[in-house]
């Protein structure tokens, strides 16, 4: 997973980006690192006939992330969301 951003906006744009990212650091920090490990599980599992490929765009990343933020989520809907990320077809 190589994640390379680059803000296409001006200087006020990347001060609210960036005062986004330090109110909601934690939501954010634990998102990131709950997809490294389901994506490295999926690139690395072998019970699937298509191979792995992340469907996770800039936009779907920003909305889910603003779901978490609202803490008004339910575990089953965060379930739903990653599951539809990461459906593939199974060997058997």
């Amino acid at each position: 997973m190589d994640l390379q951003y680059r803000l296409a906006g001006n200087q006020a744009q990347l001060k609210a980006a960036r005062d986004n990212l330090v109110a909601a650091r934690d939501v954010v920090l634990a998102f990131d690192f709950c997809l490294a490990v389901i994506c490295w599980y999926e690139e690395n599992r072998i019970d699937r006939k298509e191979l792995f490929v992340l469907r996770l765009t800039p936009e779907l990343r920003h909305d889910i992330l603003s779901y978490l933020v609202s803490r008004q989520t339910d575990p089953k809907a965060v379930y739903l969301i990653l599951e539809s990320l990461f459906i593939r077809t199974s060997r058997a």
